[in-house]
């Protein structure tokens, strides 16, 4: 009843002073009365004391055009500075600027000139200016950083910082400021909205910068102030991407040793959660090395993060259903980040770590991974009313691979349980409200077209047509947004009617359009090498407001405050500042000493307000409400931007995860006869259907090249270390067939990816073995005799491609990896090193193959390659080349003892030399052997 009391008299007193302040606008005839109406508005506005509705009403009734006036005009009183109606023209928009509607003053693109001339590094407050000056210099900047960080905490306001080339000079401005929170959050702001490509050539101040933040957040004694730091640590860790960022940064370290005393600490809920935050940031950013004993001195962080996390994914999971599982999305997510950091940073440990905490550390993820395991049992058996496909649900499998894959102890039951559930979440299936499942094979054309080696025309894959429906609709969604954005712009200018500006209001509204990627984009497109010091926007002409000696002159620099760029609009030209419509520098003004007095005393109101001490004890989110209440906006907003949507990967994603645990756990035999059971590998199969019908086309895969190693390494485990289970599996079948057909025209690309194709030949020879010890029934091998031959050429000439034998006129020829290879060649050397024991393998048995190494050059080359080098023994080659020679050698000899005709080869490449020279003996008999059965 109260409540209501105090909101109906709210109402009244603000209507009246609406009227009243109305009254003033539609009175004033004189420059003092048109003053003291914008005053009187701006107090009421400042203070809190309108209506969301009558505040807005005010707003539009503000003289936008006595700021212009005040700015500009050169008739200020003798008895004030020079810059006087400047700095009440700062004064009043600062009150204002905390109001999203200033971002429709025509008048803010002079606002922001002014606001940078103030912070511009030539124009600083001299001190050795006379006190009244500089008390009023001082102010005028605290009024400019009051200002900027509003103008970042508003929709579009980052872009606008942007645009004006305001953001390009706070880090400049920063060492001088007088209350670096502000800058410091302004800057965290435009970070986190804009990313940090406009700080690429500024990464050392940044750096700088980001250090004081560092150091406050240590030796501040305030709680208040203390935590403000930290989101604003946050905030500008959040934004890094561009930037490299490691434990060797000067600040990483520090701040890492304060966030290990603070999370030890008993705190408030949120204050607690603020310290969670920031350790997520810090670990995203710099790499789950950052918790390293070794790093930061102990092994406090590590245990207190894993504990903290243990906690925070029990609590997120308890009482977990429908209603409020998208709430607590964002919080599971960060949490599972991190957790998985603490995971790799604890499977990296080594062996002269303390035993004893890093069983500490290991008992808590396993309960970890046990309360994990536990929700999804529950999700699966339908217990929670929980969507299958939720996103929670899907980061929280994503969350558990990576554990799996680090943590290996025996699958316990439940975890048995739930591969069905995993297959199921990798399958293209839409999810009635029965969860009856609707399969969609679309794989078959892939399938089809590979076999008949059709691949010119291969369908589009369905992940392509999701993504140009998404696109469809994102520029619906954008053309909409313009439509709204158009219609506020032409209320603006009715708003305005009155005003004796020539260029039509502007809203800045749209200015949130932009993403980061597309301002990213834009910066560097406009530069050429990154954003430097002066805006890439300013392009035209500005007034320079000459601060500090009262002369107004031009100045050959431009700020364009344009919403639509060409980049993002190309029908929409840019609009400059003062290109166009620019206010005459002279104007004249005059305010009676009563509107001056006025203005003061609310420049008196405002300045006790700030120095104010901000109260410790405000009011916190209590425990209850945390999990619909999380602080998580409050500290990533740099406006009022809408919570991001939750991440819903796709059924290839959940794969892509999956993947890696499944190469751990499939050495069980539970497992493996599992997800055998349920069709796992029939999706494994089909994924790389799909994948080989994208590379075949020539096309850029929509899939990750690690995911397809992946999906081949582990059916390629399966063919070695089960044969008996990859024989009973008829997708295994087909997928064979499908290796033989598509091997050729792979490795044939004119820039086949290298680990895939390695891994596909690696895969493909291990189920050759296969088929070959199979019945004459099961075997594919008759059906593809026609094949065999090319796939054999075509895999002989793709390994011989990896290494170059290059011959010198007067030194003996010397055999490196290819030049193309070489950076990536540890990453390749073991897949090829199979490879060659494959072919090893079946050279004995398989005459196509035979064949293939007689004809082709392979052989007699790196014969002739070891004859004519001088090294002593096998030992005294180079590191590559004793890696080649060593996986060949086998080769020649398994070869030898297969074939006459090889023999027939080695001889006449002078084989007997060769292993003579190198102590071959196995060659040796071979060929000794064929040369006395061929003389009888």
């Amino acid at each position: 009843m109260y409540a209501a009391h105090a909101k109906k008299h709210k109402e009244q007193a603000s209507k009246s002073q609406l009227e009243e302040s109305l009254e003033l606008v539609h009175r004033a005839r004189s420059d003092s009365d048109r003053f003291a109406a914008l005053i009187e508005i701006t107090h009421h506005v400042w203070a809190g004391e309108f209506t969301d509705s009558d505040k807005t009403t005010a707003l539009k009734a503000v003289d936008h055009h006595l700021l212009a006036q005040l700015i500009n005009t050169d008739s200020v009183p003798s008895e004030y500075p020079q810059d006087f109606y400047k700095s009440i023209a700062l004064s009043v928009f600062a009150a204002l600027s905390v109001e999203q509607h200033v971002m429709q003053f025509s008048e803010i693109k002079d606002i922001m000139c002014l606001v940078n001339n103030v912070i511009h590094p030539s124009k600083r407050y001299n001190s050795n200016a006379n006190p009244t000056k500089a008390e009023m210099y001082m102010e005028m900047g605290r009024d400019c950083e009051d200002i900027i960080y509003n103008i970042a905490h508003l929709q579009g306001g980052t872009n606008l910082l942007l645009d004006s080339g305001t953001a390009s000079l706070l880090l400049d401005y920063f060492p001088s400021c007088q209350h670096s929170t502000h800058i410091l959050a302004s800057i965290a702001a435009v970070l986190q909205h804009q990313g940090d490509a406009i700080f690429v050539d500024s990464a050392e101040k940044l750096n700088d910068a980001i250090s004081m933040a560092v150091e406050k957040l240590g030796h501040v004694s305030n709680l208040t102030e203390k935590f403000e730091y930290a989101k604003i640590l946050t905030s500008t860790l959040q934004g890094f991407s561009l930037i490299e960022v490691s434990v060797e940064t000067a600040w990483v370290v520090p701040l890492a040793s304060t966030l290990q005393k603070l999370i030890l600490l008993k705190l408030h809920p949120d204050d607690d959660e603020v310290v969670l935050l920031l350790v997520e940031a810090l670990v995203s950013a710099t790499g789950p090395k950052i918790l390293d004993p070794c790093v930061t001195g102990s092994f406090h962080l590590l245990k207190a993060v894993v504990a903290r996390v243990s906690v925070e994914v029990y609590m997120q999971l308890d009482g977990i259903d429908a209603e409020n599982a998208s709430e607590r999305y964002h919080k599971l997510d960060g949490v599972y980040k991190l957790l998985c950091g603490a995971v790799q940073c604890t499977a990296g440990l080594g062996e002269d770590a303390d035993a004893e905490s890093i069983i500490v550390v290991y008992r808590k993820l396993v309960d970890t991974r046990d309360t994990i395991i536990e929700f999804l049992f529950s999700v699966a058996n339908q217990e929670l009313g929980l969507p299958r496909n939720h996103s929670v649900v899907l980061i929280s499998v994503r969350a558990l691979a990576a554990m799996l894959t680090e943590i290996t102890e025996e699958p316990s039951p439940n975890l048995l349980k739930l591969l069905p559930f995993f297959n199921l979440l990798c399958q293209p299936v839409e999810y009635a409200d029965d969860v009856i499942l609707e399969v969609k094979n679309a794989t078959q054309a892939a399938l089809e077209n590979i076999k008949m080696m059709g691949m010119n025309s291969i369908v589009e894959s369905v992940l392509e047509e999701e993504e140009e429906e998404e696109n469809d609709g994102t520029q619906d969604g954008a053309a909409s947004l313009q439509g709204k954005f158009e219609t506020e712009n032409s209320d603006a200018k009715a708003d305005c009617a009155n005003s004796s500006a020539n260029e039509p209001l502007k809203s800045f509204g749209d200015l949130s359009l932009n993403s980061k990627e597309i301002n990213h984009i834009n910066h560097f497109k406009g530069s050429g090498k990154g954003v430097s010091s002066k805006s890439s926007t300013q392009a035209s002409q500005v007034v320079d407001y000459s601060m500090f000696n009262g002369d107004a002159t031009d100045n050959s620099k431009a700020v364009s405050l344009s919403p639509d760029s060409p980049a993002q609009n190309p029908s929409k030209s840019p609009v400059h500042v003062s290109s166009h419509s620019q206010p005459e520098p002279h104007i004249d003004l005059h305010l009676t000493w009563e509107s001056i007095e006025e203005f003061k005393s609310f420049k008196e109101a405002v300045l006790s307000f700030r120095s104010k001490p901000v109260p410790v004890n405000v009011r916190k989110v209590s425990f209850s409400s945390r999990g619909k209440n999380s602080s998580l906006k409050s500290i990533q907003s740099g406006g009022p931007e809408q919570t991001p949507p939750c991440w819903l990967p796709g059924p290839d994603d959940v794969l892509g995860f999956l993947l890696p645990a499944y190469l751990f756990l499939v050495e069980s035999e539970e497992v493996l006869a599992v997800m055998a059971e349920s069709d796992s590998f029939q999706v494994i199969v089909n994924f790389l259907q799909r994948a080989l019908s994208q590379l075949l086309e020539g096309k850029v895969s929509a899939y990750p090249e690690v995911m397809t190693t992946n999906a081949l390494t582990l059916v390629e485990h399966v063919h070695t270390a089960s044969p008996e289970t990859a024989a009973k599996m008829h997708c295994f079948q087909d997928l064979f067939e499908i290796f033989m057909l598509s091997v050729p025209n792979l490795v044939s690309l004119p820039s086949p990816p290298p680990r895939v194709c390695l891994k596909l030949v690696e895969t493909s020879l291990a189920a050759y073995k296969l088929q070959m010890m199979g019945s004459k029934k099961s075997t594919s091998l008759p059906r593809i005799k026609h094949s065999q031959a090319r796939f054999f050429k075509a895999v002989v000439e793709y390994l011989k491609s990896v290494y170059e034998i290059r011959p010198h006129k007067k030194r003996p020829p010397s055999l490196v990896i290819a030049k193309d290879l070489r950076r990536i060649w540890s990453s390749l050397e073991e897949s090829w090193t199979s490879c060659i024991a494959g072919l090893s393998e079946l050279v004995t048995t398989v005459e196509e193959l035979q064949d293939v190494l007689v004809k082709s050059s392979f052989l007699a080359e790196f014969l002739a390659f070891l004859r004519d080098s001088e090294v002593p023994s096998l030992e005294e080659f180079p590191d590559e080349a004793h890696v080649i020679v060593k996986a060949l050698l086998p080769l020649l000899e398994a070869a030898a003892e297969a074939s006459d005709h090889v023999c027939q080869l080695m001889l006449y490449n002078r084989g007997m030399e060769i292993a003579r020279k190198f102590n071959l003996r196995k060659l040796a008999k071979h060929l000794v052997r064929f040369s006395k059965r061929t003389a009888s």
